[in-house]
């Protein structure tokens, strides 16, 4: 009883503040988070200092019900996820019975309801973070079922024997007390590494799969990502943004050499060219070229299937051939993200996708549901579109007559040498003029500098039924990407030039990690910038003012998140991503390396060296494959020795002694086992009626030397056993 006060308790607290800790991080519920720590440290503190009362029943079940309907609206509203709306109940219950405890099936229930709080983080998350307090909780939960175990029978011993609490004495408990729960941390790692043992066999030797038990389970909806389609409103992009959760890792190599963050990136996902303006319900958006087709691919010869690995047979060739390997995680759509002008791709799983001539686009033909990891070659400069379906110059004047005024103001599109407005020059020519580049390269400048870059558009719904672009170009002039890409486009597409949007991902040479080798993408670096046509070709041209990220600190904290970055990535690829491939790839690399070692020691030393400063994932699969080995072969080692003493406490008679004391004594009474083993090779065994002392003895046979040496040993035996020599 004293000894659960002392243990039991504070593990218990510690385990429910770690599951609520990782629930929250896989589910960035940060409020239910702080709910849960303050109700467990508010009972710990009233049970330290002897003030705590449980619950009356009926509080209890109104609480659990207001948690059952709120539940229900939040699974209702579509706020989340199955899971994580299942795991925030799971929460609720756990405060509920925390503060109505009154005995050990309450404690029962409180170890069963935050493993499955674990479980249900585990389905929604892949994050190492999550996997390391993943593993602390796993340990901290057998302590506590062992310590729990403990509780139940020494309460049931106590309630046997009647003893009243009082009469349990601090005297008493205190051998127990100094070696109880050492006892228990050793018993609970030697349970622990046994079962780590047998799941990284599990796991090694039953890959992950796309289907069955070992599969990924996925919820719909489950992902991050969102705001990218073939309907873009102006808040889709923003709400990106604010986000700071990865989306890829991008390496990149130009004619095949390796681009060091010395380039700033812009992965294409979708064009968009028609502007609708308001719409009811107070919405609006970009119309993508083609929309009702893109949702019926196959039936139209404006897109063509691409298999993995196969080229693509629109466009040229460029001067420049850059290579990018990706590694994207799910994002709700299909879009595949990559620089511009693809002329090759293959994918990991094998998908099946289709290209876009008109824009230059990839997407598959289905949403991934799981990571994905593709090789894309481009030529890095937009695609030429064989045929101009963009909306009508003259529709768009009529259509926002306030955006082409803006357009044609001088100090927007700019003046020639003789001061002639540029605007009027261009309405004056059809097709693709001369003039484009520089009208769109003042119009983008006069945005950079005249506007400014918020997220913070609280004043956005107060401007009625009045266009957004024209609200932005004549009032706010703030805003976020969306509007200044827009603005530009609608601008260009007002004086006959072929313009459109493009919604994809701008990284900037801060995003370059030194240790993965490859930029990463965030769902913050989502963006919008403008193509406009030339006679040059497709050329990119971004308006929006400079952007603010708070993610770009000190250079030490820059590294510690490059470093964090460089273990998540070999985590999701040695870890979660390994399937039945990746388990041939291991075993292939081993019998490799074995061949290498027979053949030349040498060879092999100066390939770890070198893996050792650039290493890979299947080399990172290797060597954990290594440690488990290493594990398994501790683990048996570990249980050999354990069966060694106890047949050697057989063997010198202290079997009747407690385990503990059998494995201390057996250890240290190693030297008389060795004599009677000794003794017992040359036909001189101990009956089992006789004592040491008397079976020693009965050898005065022997010469005298070899008889004094039997029986001094003999009295070391009886120090050790029954003296407390050590």
């Amino acid at each position: 009883m004293s000894y659960d006060v002392r243990q039991f308790r504070p593990a218990m607290y510690m385990l429910m503040l770690l599951g609520i800790t990782g629930f929250a991080m896989a589910g960035q519920s940060w409020g239910i988070w702080l709910l849960g720590v303050i109700g467990i440290l508010i009972n710990a503190w009233l049970v330290r200092t002897g003030r705590f009362k449980s619950l009356p029943h009926g509080l209890a079940n109104l609480i659990t019900l207001g948690s059952v309907i709120y539940i229900v609206r939040e699974g209702l509203s579509g706020q989340g996820t199955p899971v994580m709306v299942v795991g925030q109940f799971l929460v609720f219950l756990q405060l509920v019975k925390l503060w109505e405890q009154r005995g050990n099936r309450d404690w029962a229930q409180l170890l069963v309801l935050s493993l499955l709080l674990m479980v249900a983080a585990s389905m929604n998350t892949a994050s190492l973070v999550f996997g390391l307090i993943l593993t602390g909780y796993l340990f901290l939960s057998l302590y506590c079922c062992l310590l729990f175990h403990l509780k139940m029978e020494a309460d049931e011993a106590a309630a046997a024997m009647a003893i009243p609490t009082q009469k349990l004495t601090p005297a008493g408990l205190g051998q127990d007390h100094r070696h109880l729960g050492r006892s228990m941390r050793k018993l609970t790692i030697a349970v622990a590494v046994v079962g780590i043992a047998f799941a990284v066999g599990v796991f090694v030797l039953f890959p992950r799969g796309p289907v069955g038990i070992t599969g990924p389970i996925r919820f719909p909806g489950d992902n991050p990502l969102t705001g990218f389609s073939e309907h873009v409103s102006f808040q889709s992009v923003a709400r990106i943004t604010q986000s700071h959760e990865t989306v890829a890792f991008v390496k990149v190599f130009r004619n095949d050499r390796l681009v060091q963050g010395s380039e700033t990136l812009l992965l294409r996902g979708l064009t968009l060219d028609r502007y609708t303006g308001p719409t009811r319900g107070g919405s609006w958006d970009w119309n993508g070229t083609n929309a009702q087709i893109r949702r019926h691919a196959s039936s139209d010869h404006s897109y063509v299937a691409v298999q993995p690995g196969e080229s693509i047979a629109y466009g040229g060739e460029g001067p420049d051939q850059w290579r990018q390997e990706v590694t994207l995680w799910p994002t709700n759509t299909s879009v595949i993200f990559a620089l511009s002008g693809p002329r090759r791709i293959s994918t990991r799983p094998a998908i099946g996708m289709y290209y876009a001539p008109a824009d230059g686009t990839l997407q598959t033909y289905r949403q991934p549901r799981d990571r994905i990891e593709y090789e894309v070659i481009s030529t890095n400069s937009p695609q030429d579109q064989p045929t101009w379906k963009g909306p009508d110059a003259a529709q768009v004047r009529r259509d926002f007559s306030r955006v082409y005024a803006f357009a044609r103001l001088p100090e927007v599109c700019g003046v020639d040498r003789q001061g002639r407005n540029l605007a009027d020059l261009r309405i004056a020519r059809n097709g693709v003029s001369s003039l484009d580049a520089a009208v769109a390269a003042n119009i983008e400048r006069y945005l950079r500098e005249h506007f400014s870059y918020t997220l913070d558009l609280t004043d956005a719904d107060q401007i009625g039924g009045k266009d957004p672009i024209e609200a932005f170009l004549y009032n706010w002039k703030r805003g976020h990407c969306e509007y200044f890409a827009g603005a530009m486009t609608l601008m260009c597409q007002s004086l006959g030039m072929q313009a459109r949007m493009v919604i994809g991902f701008k990284c900037e040479p801060a995003n370059y990690n030194d240790f993965t080798q490859s930029y990463t993408v965030y769902d913050s670096d989502a963006h919008a910038w403008v193509e406009v046509k030339t006679p040059r070709g497709w050329e990119a041209f971004d308006p929006t003012s400079s952007r603010t990220d708070d993610r770009r600190g000190a250079a030490l904290a820059s590294r510690l998140r490059h470093l964090m970055e460089y273990l998540e990535f070999n985590y999701a690829n040695a870890v979660i991503a390994y399937d039945a491939q990746s388990r041939a790839s291991v075993i292939v690399s081993l019998e490799t390396a074995m061949n290498s070692v027979l053949a030349s020691p040498g060879v092999w030393f100066a390939a770890a060296a070198e893996w050792m400063r650039h290493p890979t994932v299947l080399g990172l699969s290797c060597f954990f494959a290594l440690l488990a080995l290493l594990l398994v072969l501790a683990v048996g080692w570990f249980v050999w020795e354990r069966w060694r003493l106890l047949r050697r406490a057989q063997r010198i008679g202290i079997g009747s002694l407690p385990e503990s004391q059998q494995l201390k004594l057996a250890r240290q009474l190693g030297f008389y086992d060795e004599l009677l083993r000794m003794l017992e090779s040359r036909q001189m065994v101990r009956p089992p009626h006789r004592t040491p002392l008397e079976f020693g003895r009965s050898l005065s046979f022997l010469p005298a030397g070899v008889y004094d040496t039997i029986l001094r040993l003999t009295r070391l035996f009886y120090q050790v056993r029954y003296g407390g020599a050590e």
